[in-house]
């Protein structure tokens, strides 16, 4: 009998260890692609300028997407312009990825480490970011939805 339950406490363990480290392992909520569908940006001298997305069209009748990509080293930003069947993605910014903690990020931008929040309800998120000191400060926030990295894989660098 002593034997069957030191056998089943072995077993209940290794079970344990495994399930603890594949939840360790697995990758943030954060990580993939996602489409910005509004921007909120509070300057600290007051008031709030919102964008919705897509965009209007611009003298072209082209529309844009902007997306932020989230990987295990980098935090990448594309705009995807696009109208009728015809789409173009740009990648402006891309960024190393310092850290990515529970509702928490940070990433190196020209020589600064920026720090921003997140989060996740479902299949959208909230980001918010911090720029500038004293009176040139805002706030960022930006409501995306996930969708596919398929989105913009097809990117040429630039801004568009």
């Amino acid at each position: 009998m002593k034997r069957k339950g030191f056998l089943f406490l072995l077993i209940l363990l290794v079970v344990t260890i495994f399930i603890g480290c594949e939840l360790f392992n697995k990758p943030s909520a954060l990580l993939g692609t996602w489409q910005y569908q509004k921007e909120i940006i509070y300057p600290a001298t007051g008031g709030e300028e919102i964008v919705e997305y897509p965009s209007e069209p611009d003298e072209n009748g082209f529309r844009t997407y902007p997306y932020v990509q989230f990987s295990e080293d980098s935090v990448k930003y594309f705009r995807k312009k696009f109208k009728d069947d015809e789409s173009i993605v740009y990648l402006f910014r891309d960024n190393p990825l310092m850290s990515l903690s529970k509702n928490k990020y940070s990433y190196a931008n020209s020589g600064k480490i920026l720090h921003g929040t997140y989060t996740i309800a479902g299949e959208n998120v909230t980001l918010t970011e911090v720029f500038g000191e004293g009176e040139t400060e805002y706030t960022w926030v930006i409501k995306a939805k996930r969708v596919p990295d398929s989105e913009v894989a097809d990117w040429i660098p630039g801004l568009p």
